[in-house]
């Protein structure tokens, strides 16, 4: 397509202004499962993979607080006894379990209980009795319930046993658990399954060598590992719209490429958007990436019609500085090149 095309199609439908277009959305899932279920699970379900984490407030805004645990409650005899001999007289059941089901899980946000089999994977609470005091503690390791209860015998006296609410509410209290999250090691690398980023709040004598697969920590925002396929964890999902095509293209071939990917060029105003894909430019093969940025007939536009908003771009630019790209290094505002340079290239979607 032709300069004068392209000038045409923006000048019909330029856009006044361009709020902000840059989606990444978190969402926790708190039924555990396996680091690679994990992954399959936000994907199928629409999100574009394992969450990557850029700073404490994307955990925050995943609201990652609710946990599932194994508790002392089972089914014998036909009723629901817990471990000490007493029968269940709490009809806070979240659901009421199958035949199949004869062990118990409570939910922390709502505290209900829920029925499982055996060999699923919970992070657990154990109790101790000091001066006929229950004491709760919780476990944030991913067991079975028998090799849970192995646990606590060792160390406390049982699993959980909590016969009113009050003893309900003390043994859910907000609790420190890990989550995963879409870093993994790949040979001696860690990475992000998407994107880039510098987040590397690793625990005490973290990450190890035997793992392969990370968790963040709901409130100390800890990264720390687990085994990918044998632990079970709560997960946290993504959802965005940008993406990084690792192609060097000029500014016209990175255009028409994002379109035929089912895209466009991005447009990215200064202030959060802009923060926002600094992980996505990192992750580039290339030191600049294309955007959505042109200049033609006297004004600057992005490729989707939308105004310019940047007061920093040179009002009558050299004929070879027309297009804009964003930096890897530098303050990672936009700069302006010749079009005809071979970068790879930002794409995004609406919102």
């Amino acid at each position: 397509m032709s300069p004068v095309s392209i000038l045409l199609i923006l000048l019909s439908s330029s856009q006044s202004g361009l709020g902000s277009v840059v989606i990444k959305q978190y969402e926790y899932f708190a039924f555990p499962r396996n680091w690679h279920r994990a992954q399959s699970e936000c994907r199928s379900n629409g999100y574009s993979d394992l969450a990557t984490i850029h700073s404490e407030s994307d955990i925050d805004q995943g609201l990652v607080d609710g946990f599932y645990a194994w508790i002392g409650l089972e089914r014998l005899h036909g009723g629901w006894t817990w471990i000490d001999g007493q029968r269940n007289r709490l009809d806070n059941w979240g659901e009421h379990p199958g035949q199949r089901e004869d062990v118990v899980i409570i939910y922390s946000k709502n505290q209900k209980f829920y029925g499982v089999s055996w060999n699923s994977y919970f992070f657990f609470i154990c109790q101790t009795v000091v001066g006929g005091i229950y004491q709760y503690k919780f476990i944030p390791q991913s067991k079975t319930r028998h090799n849970a209860q192995e646990y606590c015998r060792e160390a406390f006296d049982d699993l959980a046993v909590t016969m009113d609410m009050n003893s309900v509410n003390a043994s859910v209290q907000q609790r420190d658990f890990p989550v995963w999250v879409g870093l993994r090691r790949d040979g001696q690398r860690w990475s992000w399954q998407l994107g880039s980023s510098g987040y590397s709040r690793w625990a005490l004598n973290q990450p190890g060598n035997v793992n392969d697969c990370a968790s963040v920590f709901a409130l100390s925002k800890e990264l720390a590992t687990y085994d990918c396929s044998q632990a079970s964890l709560p997960y946290l999902c993504m959802r965005e719209n940008v993406v990084v095509v690792k192609e060097t293209k000029t500014w016209e071939e990175a255009r028409d490429r994002c379109q035929a990917l089912g895209y466009q060029l991005l447009s990215v105003q200064p202030g959060d958007d802009l923060q926002k894909v600094r992980g996505y430019v990192l992750a580039a093969d290339t030191q600049k990436v294309w955007t959505g940025l042109r200049f033609l007939a006297g004004r600057w536009f992005w490729s989707d019609r939308a105004a310019v908003s940047d007061g920093h771009l040179p009002q009558c630019p050299n004929v070879t500085q027309r297009c804009g790209a964003l930096a890897k290094s530098g303050g990672g505002g936009l700069e302006t090149l010749d079009c005809t340079e071979k970068l790879n290239f930002l794409c995004y979607s609406l919102p």
